[in-house]
């Protein structure tokens, strides 16, 4: 579980540390804890293998304007994940306070 404060900023994406798949598949967990100045969150899961230099989208939560837990279940992933988060908003003080919920894996895609 790690948590975040994300903000607009100059706009572009933040990553997570790095970390390794635990199963095939998994159900990720993002509880917005706080919403400042109306922004909305794309936050996606980006995986690589090992023999990869760069990164793939393996899959993108609905864009987030509200607090709560939003969920994303996805199958077929690579074998090193992170997260990217990407704020829109007329603000560069536009964010959010989000908590990243431990990843419940699954042996099986």
């Amino acid at each position: 579980m790690q948590w975040f404060y994300v903000f607009k900023g100059d706009g572009g994406t933040l990553y997570s540390p790095e970390f390794p798949r635990g199963g095939l598949a998994a159900l990720f967990g993002a509880n917005i804890l706080q919403v400042f100045s109306s922004p909305t969150l794309l936050l996606s899961v980006d995986g690589r293998n090992h023999d990869e230099t760069s990164f793939t989208n393996m899959g993108t939560f609905s864009n987030i304007t509200t607090g709560g837990l939003k969920q994303l279940d996805l199958g077929n992933l690579k074998e090193i994940l992170r997260f990217g988060f990407t704020i829109s908003a007329a603000t560069a003080a536009a964010g959010v306070a989000i908590e990243m919920v431990a990843p419940q894996w699954r042996p099986y895609s």
